[in-house]
């Protein structure tokens, strides 16, 4: 029974270390406070001309020049790609397109967009 409990205890133990490296914590990386440091974050003042704002989950994001953007306390922080299941009404210019198992994607940058319905374009996640 000692055996049982003792392997039960260790393997908790490495599953809970795995966790933490997969999160940024351990090993001395990040801040120290359990989260990863942001890797070149662009932050700008205001917006270029142009900028569309689409509403999700309660946040604005604004889409300008290949970009989206969301407001925060300094300015508006550039950011790879809006969450999955957002909405927009076009595929950005430059875009690539692709058929995955019979249905159309379309690609610009980081971001993987599926045609919901008429002009509208659902971000999806990387489907190949």
């Amino acid at each position: 029974m000692k055996k049982v409990i003792f392997g039960l205890l260790l393997l908790s133990s490495m599953t809970a270390g795995t966790q933490a490296d997969a999160q940024g914590r351990g090993h001395g990386r990040g801040r120290g406070n359990g989260h990863r440091r942001p890797a070149n974050v662009t932050v700008i003042q205001t917006l270029p001309p142009g900028a569309r704002v689409y509403h999700y989950q309660g946040a604005d994001y604004h889409y300008v020049s290949g970009r989206y953007y969301r407001q925060g306390p300094s300015g508006y922080t550039v950011i790879g790609a809006p969450p999955v299941g957002f909405e927009v009404d076009f595929v950005p210019t430059g875009y690539q397109r692709r058929v995955y198992q019979g249905v159309p994607y379309y690609y610009s940058g980081n971001v993987y967009y599926r045609e919901a319905r008429p002009n509208v374009y659902v971000v999806v996640g990387r489907p190949w």
